[in-house]
C-alpha cells in the first residue's frame, strides 16, 4: 500500500514524526504499557487533532447533538474504550510514546478529517503509520474539510452513518 501514499502525508517532516512515534512506543513503561496492549489489539484508535476536540465531543458545529451524537460517544458505544488522547493531557514526549504504542497496537484507525487535521503533523504521521501497517482505516469528514487524501477508504459525514458503519466494521 506504500506506493499509493499521497505526497501530502509522505513528506520528510511527516516521516520523521512517524519514526519518533514508532520509536517512542518502545519507551512506554509498565503498567501503562500492559494496559494499552491489553485494551487495543482489537479496538479503535481515533486519529484527530486537539483543535477538533469540541467537534469530536459534539459540543460545537454541525455535530452539536446531545450526548449520543458525538463522534466520541458513538465510537465508545461500539468499541470498548477506543483510544482517544489529547496533547493537552500530557507533555509531548509522553504523548508521543503513548500515541505511538496505541497506534501500533490497534487494528482500526478512524481519522477525523478536517482543515485542522490536514495541518496537523500528528494526524498526518498517524495516517502514514496506519497506511504503512495496513490498518483498517476509515474517515469521518468534518464540515468544510478538504478532500481526504486516501482513495478507497470508507468515509462518513454524519453521526448516523458513522454509527451504522462502526457496527459492521
Amino acid at each position: 500500500m506504500s506506493e499509493s501514499i499521497p505526497a501530502m502525508i509522505d513528506d520528510p517532516p511527516t516521516r520523521t514524526l512517524a519514526l519518533r512515534l514508532r520509536l517512542g512506543a518502545e519507551k512506554v513503561t509498565e503498567p501503562q504499557r500492559s494496559r494499552i496492549l491489553q485494551l487495543l489489539p482489537n479496538t479503535l484508535f481515533i486519529s484527530h487533532t486537539s483543535l477538533d476536540d469540541a467537534f469530536i465531543k459534539g459540543t460545537v458545529g454541525d455535530n452539536a447533538l446531545p450526548g449520543r451524537g458525538s463522534i466520541w460517544r458513538i465510537c465508545n458505544e461500539i468499541f470498548h474504550d477506543p483510544f482517544y488522547h489529547s496533547l493537552r493531557t500530557g507533555g509531548a514526549d509522553d504523548y508521543e510514546r503513548v500515541v505511538g504504542l496505541a497506534l501500533l497496537a490497534s487494528t482500526r484507525v478512524l481519522v477525523v478529517w478536517s482543515q485542522n487535521a490536514l495541518r496537523s503533523d500528528y494526524v498526518r504521521a498517524e495516517l502514514l503509520i496506519a497506511t504503512e501497517r495496513n490498518k483498517k482505516i476509515a474517515a469521518y469528514i468534518a464540515p468544510g474539510a478538504p478532500t481526504f487524501p486516501l482513495e478507497g477508504i470508507p468515509v462518513m459525514c454524519d453521526p448516523p452513518s458513522l454509527r451504522s458503519f462502526l457496527r459492521v466494521w
